[in-house]
């Protein structure tokens, strides 16, 4: 939480990872800018379940904007150029972010599946916190742990839901991530891409268990 940084966490960028992809998943297109915790600064303490959550709903408005846009466009036959990076909307962010937080509160926030609901209903959105089981069992060496924990999260993403990850870098340092995609390395390796809370550009790795654990995950479904 506060005083804590990526790197604390174990987050690396995703630039900085020399390797070779076999497999990248993202369930939207282009790049994005993101909201961070600095942004609500004054509004709040200890509130990356907030900001994950409000970095969600602005998430879900720009996928909803580009399949109505894609209705409305004809079709390109060849199409080379990568879609256009969507800069942070400053605006939807601050009108999003307090009725958030009314029902996350500041942190730590150990549980957000009901505080998730209770602004989904408050706000007459179709969505749900569901959580993804068996994220816990004992079975297994610390690489298999990892490896199931990552492949349950994967199978979310691949149906186009994002993923709640609350992770713990200590017993009393713990933090609210997105996870909007994943990456699949040709060694055999792999990582989830993450929207850390911190950085306005750019996604990070996270590989479960590494450089912090892995607590609890849910996937952020609509209904």
């Amino acid at each position: 939480m506060i005083g804590m940084s990526h790197k604390d966490y174990g987050f690396i960028p995703e630039d900085a990872i020399n390797k070779k992809f076999l497999l990248r998943r993202q369930i939207y297109t282009g790049s994005r800018e993101w909201s961070t915790t600095y942004d609500f600064r004054e509004q709040a303490r200890n509130h990356c379940g907030a900001t994950m959550l409000t970095n969600f709903i602005q998430l879900e408005n720009y996928r909803q904007g580009q399949s109505t846009a894609s209705h409305h466009q004809p079709a390109a036959k060849h199409s080379v150029s990568a879609p256009a990076a969507t800069a942070w909307n400053r605006q939807e962010a601050i009108s999003i972010f307090p009725l958030v937080h009314r029902y996350v509160r500041n942190g730590p926030v150990l549980f957000l599946r009901g505080k998730a609901k209770r602004y989904f209903a408050a706000s007459h959105m179709s969505y749900l916190a569901k959580p993804i089981r068996r994220l816990s069992a004992d079975d297994g060496s610390s690489k298999a742990k990892s490896e199931r924990k990552f492949r349950r999260i994967a199978a979310s993403l691949r149906e186009g839901h994002p993923v709640a990850l609350l992770v713990a870098a200590s017993l009393l340092n713990w933090h609210w991530v997105l996870a909007v995609g994943y990456t699949i390395y040709t060694d055999g390796s792999f990582g989830l891409r993450i929207v850390d809370e911190w950085h306005r550009k750019g996604l990070r790795i996270y590989v479960p268990d590494e450089g912090s654990r892995l607590l609890s995950a849910l996937s952020l479904e609509r209904i």
